[in-house]
């Protein structure tokens, strides 16, 4: 087994006793990215959407979304955030320095001795955007990433170094690279809103032992990655997360299950079947007390907004063809 898989722990506060102590920090990193794979999938109009404002294919974006979500931890790999726990596989350090992990990854995605450059350029322009595309990343705590003092380089020594550069490696295996790499330009910043929070809300989900029990570091990463796809389409469901799925149609016994068996009002049935213009729409209802007017009203109003979205899927669609 690889050692950036079987020497380092990316969570050490088991829950379940019946669970390994620590679970390492490569899959972890594969949990938060399969989160964000599967986001990505199940609100695939956004991502149009956001690829179409920057210029790029949607497949393209959400490659390198997964891919650099995966390295939202990588500052982990550091011998000082290792000892701050002594259930992982290199025990605690005495007087180890402090340095917050999100500001070292940064730092270290950044640093020629790591030279993480040529393979993070497989997928976008490191030197047009590198700045503001992995602070996204890194910052996956609510805030941008801070320097980190000249110490944090002290916590990696040749073999961190390897480690790292295994990592990364093997994670970029996992994704093919893009061809020509992404370019942002004056939209890096517009695209790395999306980014950060896409990482944040992947990292809350990827973190629960409730989806991602810690495993045994056994499998290599492209095993790994198929388990962690399996658990994060399971947790993006139950999570309450995904946005609400537009009705093909509007029932109303449906719409309005408090009417239970009882037939539609001649109004309501009208409100059912009445042409409605394909604008914006101002009706008035009017007709006695106890008609179902208010019935009625909702009726029209999601019959009004079905058509209103599939007007605009349409016109979108067009759009990017």
């Amino acid at each position: 087994m690889d050692d950036f898989v079987c020497r380092y722990w990316g969570k050490a506060q088991p829950k379940n006793p019946e669970t390994p102590t620590w679970h390492p920090l490569a899959y972890h990193a594969l949990d938060v990215a399969a989160v964000a794979d599967a986001l990505l999938a199940k609100d695939l109009r956004r991502l149009e959407q956001l690829a179409y404002r920057l210029g790029v294919q949607t497949e393209a974006l959400h490659r390198l979304f997964v891919f650099l979500i995966a390295l939202h931890d990588i500052g982990k790999f550091s011998r000082y955030f290792q000892a701050k726990s002594d259930l992982g596989p290199l025990g605690s350090l005495p007087n180890a320095p402090h340095t917050a992990h999100d500001d070292v990854g940064y730092a270290l995605m950044l640093d020629s001795e790591f030279d993480l450059a040529p393979l993070l350029a497989r997928f976008f322009d490191v030197d047009l955007d590198g700045d503001i595309v992995l602070a996204a990343v890194a910052g996956h705590h609510g805030e941008p990433p801070a320097g980190s003092p000249n110490h944090w380089l002290n916590g990696f020594g040749s073999k961190e170094i390897s480690d790292v550069r295994a990592f990364v490696e093997a994670t970029a295996s996992l994704f093919p690279p893009l061809s020509p790499p992404l370019s942002f330009g004056e939209n890096a910043k517009l695209m790395s809103w999306y980014l950060a929070g896409l990482t944040n809300v992947s990292d809350w989900i990827g973190s629960s032992q409730h989806w991602f029990e810690y495993e045994r570091p056994t499998l290599n990463l492209a095993d790994y990655w198929r388990h962690a796809q399996s658990c994060a389409r399971q947790a993006v469901e139950e999570a309450g997360i995904l946005p609400a799925t537009s009705l093909a149609n509007v029932d109303p016994k449906h719409l309005l299950p408090q009417l239970g068996d009882h037939p539609l009002s001649p109004l309501q049935e009208a409100a059912c079947t009445c042409v409605l213009p394909s604008g914006p729409t101002l009706m008035l209802i009017e007709d006695v007390t106890g008609a179902g007017k208010t019935e009625a009203a909702l009726i029209v109003a999601a019959r009004d907004a079905l058509t209103m979205t599939m007007h605009q899927s349409q016109n979108f669609s067009r759009t990017l063809n």
